[in-house]
């Protein structure tokens, strides 16, 4: 069989025309809002590689034109390689979250491994055999199919793609000068370290008191919670006070809260010039670090490399995946990095160093003062930074986060630098605060993971509510000064000063003089979208005390989801002194949250090392009250192994019981716990066992329960 020039042309670039064309343009379609670079910048490098490959390709099948079932090899080896490609590219496309140096799990893809094994197997033997059999029709129509669907999955792609892309604004000469201009008089500056845990700020205190010396006329205040875990919900909390809980679309809310009031428009009405940069999308207007670094620094990284990392991430099995994207690292990007971390992590670095080189301060100001705010992704998870701003993949675990938010107290300390550098700290106004702590690490003044199985509030809900917050008033001066007063992230614009008079500012005034507060905290399970309509489902919880006390966490009574708020007890409202059966038809389904074994008909047991109830009550408390209940152990009448029991009332020790026999056991609810009627009851079992015949962690079979005023 003779092969033709326009055969051996197809079959030369269709392998690069799917590794090339195909797979990274569907990739970049897919994600053109999150993509820096337009296919411009790359367009002639990646024309340059493909005629490179092409020509390889096509000098190794014209020699070995006249063996043909060599050439019959060869051809069908690079078609069954093209159409794996385009499987792999098109199909085999899994959700692996966001590459903004997150940590990939890939033992979750093991079975998608072992299925595109089998598929790239089977489709390059079939591919090669049909090209075995001479037919030329048979490889041409082969050929041209390839290309068929590997043109319609690009206009595809590019249909489906947003017709304009979202940039960033656009930052001209002039905005790039004022932006990093400051004023000889008036200036304030809000410095957002994203995910940096408070107690974490106060432990570096205590352990590394040189690095925080800089903090010079700061006020510490160590009790402040954030709202949320994430920072999509806690941003917008900072910048508009206003707190999101689903009602409306996500945008819809932005749009409107943005409106009634934010801080960049409060500085602009008293002719400030105002300016938040940041990570791209986060919120309206901002000014993405990358661009800056993408237009002054000298070291930025070609989009060509990036156009490489994607087209091959995209096209070889997820085997290989983490060659190109290894936890934070894209292979060929990352060799014009130097040292810097990946992703946002170094973009803070090199953002950084160019407030160090263009930071200035004009003769002649061209407004009243500057406001700017500053949201760095360092101490943000995963830990890779450490405490000198260096790339270290060792990093993990509570040690790692302590390196990193070390690091990230010298970012903030070389912005305060440059500020008296310029001969401008001591008039400017500063704010250093988080957006909410790691959710994932434990308090830094306990050892070990924080896997707390034995309260109804998660881990995650303390450890994340953990703000960090220090103020610098102008003229300030002194050593860091910390401070207990019960504070929230949407306090910002009251200590600004920016909302005098207004009642929104009232419960800060009154924590700030020494009163008690109440704080809410909204958890929701983050599934690493920003592109969804409404967020999702958050649970309420509220803060009576101090945030590094678990026992000042409560749960809440609603859930906020985008079907609407409802309540997460029942609607029946529990009358104080009616008593609660657990056996069959006592309805005790209606007040149990987790930790409860399955009805039994004469008693309900408890599962695990917690099991916890929650009371609405029909009315306020106007007395003490007494809970009643009745119940066994898991061991009966062996008095040599009875079982312990604490009971915690809204995260207060209320009582410690030792079950022996079947018995009535009682605790007194002091009033206070419950003012606004609401009753979380912990049941803590000291050593809950399972048997042979029965897998549940079993410890107490509770029959009845009565709340009643004392």
């Amino acid at each position: 069989m003779k092969f033709s020039k326009p055969f051996l042309v197809s079959a030369a670039a269709v392998f690069p025309f799917m590794l090339l064309l195909v797979a990274p343009l569907s990739f970049y379609f897919g994600n053109i809002n999150e993509l820096a670079f337009g296919l411009k910048d790359v367009t002639l490098q990646v024309s340059g590689l493909f005629l490179v490959l092409f020509a390889i390709l096509f000098l190794l099948l014209f020699l070995f034109r006249r063996k043909v079932t060599t050439f019959s090899v060869l051809a069908g080896l690079l078609t069954g390689l093209a159409l794996s490609v385009w499987l792999q590219s098109q199909l085999f496309v899994w959700n692996f979250g966001l590459f903004r140096g997150e940590m990939v799990d890939w033992d979750r893809w093991k079975i998608q491994m072992y299925l595109e094994f089998a598929t790239w197997a089977v489709v390059i033997l079939l591919t090669v055999f049909a090209f075995l059999r001479k037919n030329r029709k048979v490889a041409n129509n082969i050929l041209m199919g390839i290309y068929l669907v590997g043109i319609i999955s690009v206009a595809a792609g590019y249909v489906a793609a947003p017709r304009e892309k979202n940039k960033t604004p656009e930052i001209n000469d002039a905005k790039q000068k004022d932006f990093f201009s400051f004023h000889p008089k008036n200036n304030v500056l809000l410095i957002i370290l994203d995910t940096f845990q408070s107690d974490y700020f106060e432990y570096i205190t205590q352990k590394y008191p040189v690095e925080a010396s800089m903090f010079d006329g700061f006020t510490f205040y160590r009790n402040t919670a954030s709202m949320f875990p994430t920072t999509k919900a806690s941003l917008p909390s900072i910048i508009t006070g206003s707190c999101y809980l689903n009602k409306n679309p996500y945008d819809t809310f932005i749009s409107r809260s943005n409106a009634r009031f934010n801080l960049l428009d409060a500085y602009k009405k008293k002719s400030y010039s105002a300016y938040l940069a940041g990570i791209n999308g986060t919120f309206p207007g901002v000014l993405a670090m990358q661009t800056f670094v993408d237009e002054l620094s000298e070291n930025s990284v070609h989009p060509f490399f990036e156009y490489i990392d994607f087209a091959l991430f995209r096209s070889i099995p997820t085997y290989f995946k983490p060659v190109i994207y290894n936890n934070g690292i894209w292979l060929f990007s990352f060799l014009q990095r130097r040292n810097y971390p990946p992703d946002n992590f170094g973009v803070d670095i090199r953002f950084l160093e160019l407030i160090e080189k263009f930071a200035f301060v004009p003769k002649v100001p061209e407004s009243s003062g500057t406001f700017k705010i500053l949201h760095f992704s360092i101490p943000h998870l995963p830990v890779c930074v450490d405490e000198n701003l260096k790339y270290d993949p060792s990093l993990t675990g509570k040690e790692g986060y302590l390196k990193q938010a070390r690091g990230a107290v010298r970012v903030a300390g070389r912005v305060l630098n440059t500020l008296k550098r310029l001969g401008i700290y001591d008039n400017s106004e500063i704010i250093i605060l988080s957006d909410h702590g790691t959710m994932n690490m434990p308090q830094a003044n306990k050892e070990g993971v924080n896997q707390d199985t034995t309260s109804l509030v998660p881990p995650g809900v303390i450890t994340s509510s953990h703000a960090l917050l220090l103020h610098k008033p102008a003229l300030s001066r002194g050593t860091l000064v910390t401070n207990d007063s019960p504070l929230e992230i949407t306090d910002i614009a009251c200590i600004l000063g920016l909302r005098d008079g207004d009642s929104a500012c009232n419960k800060y005034l009154a924590a700030k003089s020494g009163g008690s507060r109440e704080r809410p905290f909204y958890f929701y399970t983050w599934d690493d979208s920003w592109d969804t309509e409404n967020m999702p489902q958050m649970t309420e919880y509220y803060i009576s005390g101090h945030v590094y006390d678990k026992a000042s966490y409560r749960k809440g009574r609603y859930l906020y989801a985008a079907s609407g708020m409802v309540e997460i007890s029942s609607n029946k409202y529990y009358q104080i002194g009616k008593p609660v059966l657990f056996s069959a038809g006592g309805k005790s389904d209606e007040y149990i949250l987790k930790g409860w074994s399955r009805q039994e008909p004469d008693h309900r047991w408890t599962d695990g090392a917690v099991a916890g109830l929650v009371f609405q009550l029909d009315k306020k408390p106007q007395r003490d009250m007494v809970l009643r209940l009745w119940g066994v152990g898991i061991n009966g009448e062996n008095k040599k192994e009875s079982e312990k029991i604490k009971l915690t009332v809204n995260g207060k020790q209320v009582a410690s019981w030792e079950l022996i026999g079947n018995n009535k056991y009682e605790a007194l609810i002091p009033a206070a716990l419950a003012p606004d009627g609401l009753i979380n009851v912990e049941i803590a079992i000291s050593n809950p066992k399972s048997s042979a015949n029965d897998r549940r962690q079993l410890g107490m079979a509770v029959t009845k329960l009565v709340i009643d005023e004392e």
